[in-house]
């Protein structure tokens, strides 16, 4: 199954609207909008298979800060914004919000390379696709996937 996406937009399931113009084929990221940190495409589609599997359809839509606190607060009841969103559609579909500003803040803050760091919040968004809940659990299920794309640094932090 594709999905054709036109240029004009298209409203998704959780009411964002997508400027793309593209075909999405079930088991890729889609980026909707370009990431401006080199994260290679073959390690966020090694990533997404190894989390998701292979037919599952998901996309990453870049925010900033505005819409991550309306969609945190709208579905979290958080008056904040936060670095990533997860939003299950299906079984087999979902979509991820990811807040770039806030992120490369985070990565600053916690002295990792950008790419590394978006890394790990997708891998967790993915996860809580996944029906993950924050913990231990999850914590390892994170080092684990992310062991093949991050630095040894990256792991060292996050296991600290």
């Amino acid at each position: 199954m594709k999905k054709n996406l036109s240029a004009a937009g298209v409203v998704d399931k959780s009411g964002l609207n997508k400027r793309q113009s593209s075909t999405v084929a079930p088991g890729l990221i889609s980026f909707v909008y370009k990431i401006k940190a080199e994260i290679p495409e073959r390690d966020s589609k090694s990533l997404s298979r190894s989390i998701l599997g292979k037919q599952y359809d998901l996309s990453v839509v870049l925010v900033g800060n505005a819409v991550s606190r309306k969609f945190n607060s709208l579905y979290r009841g958080v008056d904040r914004p936060t670095n990533i969103l997860s939003f299950a559609l299906s079984a087999h579909e979902g979509e991820l919000l990811l807040n770039l500003p806030l992120a490369r803040k985070e990565a600053v803050l916690a002295k990792a390379r950008l790419a590394d760091y978006l890394l790990y919040l997708l891998a967790h968004g993915m996860l809580h696709l996944k029906g993950y809940a924050h913990g231990t659990i999850m914590e390892k299920r994170e080092l684990t996937a992310l062991k093949k794309f991050v630095s040894v640094d990256f792991l060292d932090w996050l296991m600290g």
